[in-house]
This record gives structure tokens, sequence and C-alpha cells, in this order.
């Protein structure tokens, strides 16, 4: 097998794949890649068109193929499953997603409904990335923030205040919020847009289950309907659109501590942006600088952890952030 140039991702050779297949492999475009999976298309000689992936940590994506059964699914093979790594080949859909599609909002609007039943739906031994909802949901909330806690003190996340933390974490006690953790909970996709979403005479085919969780289903609907431009509030109970911005949010907040740190300055840009959309209704204000963003005055956002910050740097932050003051020697 092959290693990917710069990410820890493994790939078939074009003699691997052939002897697999039968058939030589004519042609291979990468669609797609980031640190945590690697997607091309595939032709073989006899014009079979395929897409392989490769993966990391911590996709259940094999594993839910190989134990889901549901119409909704295209077929797949995993040719490689370790503890760390796992390679698919999957079936090609000859078709356009619903997002280059013309629909109606009230069609979609009624698809979105009826795919997210049918996800509940599916069956078979099902692995999840993360449970979301019912009882799960304060705890996951605390991991979220606990994580967040963690890159702050570390000065990795050096536009951070504390208080966006105290602030989540009310957001998360509210009302609204609460009822809607515990309103239809069961198997959802997490990632459902536009692009991972087809229709196959009538059918409807679903890709791309690398992360499905448990959790509201609301979240589905409100995330496909976001997808395709159409507001999903009046669709989607009350919070359903701020909770699927904290689940974006505690999957980037996951990436900086333990996917693929050396990301910790885009992370911390991103989760900014989705706390203040969280957090809108209670006066939140932009967390993250626009001076730090165009000046970079957080040097130690950068992923050499090891690098010297000035003491002058280290006060600024502590006086941001009171919280952390004392838990951080600064030398004159």
């Amino acid at each position: 097998m092959n290693h990917h140039p710069y990410f820890n991702l493994l790939l078939h050779s074009d003699d691997e794949l052939s002897a697999h297949l039968g058939e030589a492999i004519t042609e291979r475009v990468t669609l797609h890649e980031w640190p945590l999976s690697w997607v091309q298309q595939l032709t073989t000689a006899g014009g079979r068109r395929l897409i392989y992936k490769s993966q990391a940590v911590p996709s259940v994506k094999s594993a839910f193929y190989a134990g889901a059964r549901s119409p909704l699914l295209v077929a797949a093979e995993t040719l490689l499953a370790t503890d760390d790594h796992s390679a698919l080949l999957i079936e090609w859909i000859d078709g356009q997603p619903l997002g280059k599609m013309d629909w109606s909002s009230v069609d979609v609007v009624e698809l979105a409904g009826k795919i997210s039943e049918e996800i509940g739906g599916i069956e078979g031994e099902l692995p999840v990335y993360q449970a979301v909802g019912g009882a799960a949901w304060p705890v996951f909330v605390e991991e979220v923030l606990s994580d967040l806690a963690g890159l702050i003190r570390s000065l990795q996340f050096g536009a951070t205040p504390f208080s966006l933390l105290e602030r989540l974490d009310g957001w998360s006690r509210s009302p609204d919020v609460v009822a809607l953790a515990e309103r239809d909970v069961r198997l959802i996709h997490a990632d459902l847009t536009g692009d991972n979403l087809f229709l196959l005479e009538g059918r409807p085919k679903v890709i791309d289950w690398q992360y499905p969780r448990i959790g509201p289903a609301s979240l589905d609907v409100a995330n496909l309907l976001l997808s395709l431009g159409i507001d999903p509030r009046p669709h989607t109970p009350p919070a359903a659109v701020e909770m699927l911005y904290f689940v974006r949010l505690g999957w980037l907040t996951a990436c900086a501590a333990r996917w693929f740190p050396p990301g910790v300055a885009t992370y911390e840009r991103q989760i900014s942006a989705l706390a203040e959309r969280i957090l809108k209704d209670d006066g939140m204000v932009a967390v993250y600088s626009q001076k730090s963003q165009e000046d970079q005055i957080y040097p130690w956002q950068t992923p050499v952890q090891k690098r010297k910050i000035p003491p002058q740097r280290r006060r600024e932050f502590q006086e941001r952030n009171p919280f952390v003051s004392a838990s951080i020697r600064v030398h004159p």
C-alpha cells in the first residue's frame, strides 16, 4: 500500500486494486482529500466506475456499511479495516445529487422529513461516532466544553475567552434545548446535505456515513434544508438549528484536541463563528477578534507546540482570560 504524501492515510496501489477487481485500472482521479480521508474515482478497462475511499479514525463508515441494512444505502465493500485505517470500494452513483437539482422548497421540506424517518429506520448492527441526544446530551456538552477549556489553557486557542464556555453551558441547559435533546432521539446521519443525497429512479440514496450519531431527528432535517438555502426554523422544533451548530462545534473541537491538532488556528476561527450563531440571542458578539485574525498577534496558535510565547503576549491572554491567570507563569 502507498502512503499519502502529507496525511496519515493509506492507499491501495493500482496493481492491488486491479488484482482485486479482476481488471486493470485505467483512470484514477482524486475527488477530495483532507487529513482524515482520501476519495478517488476509479475507472476500469471494462468501463466500470467506482468510488475508492481511504480513511483514518474516527470514521465508522466501513463498519457502518458492513452492519447496516437499508435501501437508502449504496453497495460498499471493505478492503482494509484496522484500528487506525480503513478503505472501501463504493458503488458509483450515475446521477446528480439533490443540491444540483431544481426543487421547490415545499418539495424539499417534505422529502427531508421522509428521509429523516428512513434514516431512523435503518436496521442492523449500527456503529455510531457519538451520541448527542437523550441522556447523552449533557455528557456530550461536558466533553466539548472540557476539550475547549484544555485548548484555551494550553494556549492553542489564543483568542477564545473562558466566558464563552460559560455562555455555551448556559445555553445547553435552556428549556428549548433540553426539550429538543429528548425529542425523537434515534439514528441520524449528522451530515445530511444536498451533496450527500441522490434520487435513483425515484428512490433516495444517502452517502457519506463516516460519523453517524444518535440524536434528535430534526438535526438531519435542519442540516439538509440549510445546505439547500432553505430556512429550517419554520419546519423544525425550537433550537434545532442552534443544536446542529453545537454538534458541528463539537466536531471541530475534537479535531483540534485529538484528530488533527495542526489545524488548530482554522478550527478556532470556525468554532468562534458557530458560537456566535448559537448565542446570537444572548447578545453574544464575535469572540475571535479581528485584530488577531489580521495581525496574527497570537503565535501560539501555530501547529508548532513548543514555540516560545513572548511574555507580553501571555499577559494579553491573561487579561482577556482571568480564570486562567493564576495557572500561567509569566516571566518578566
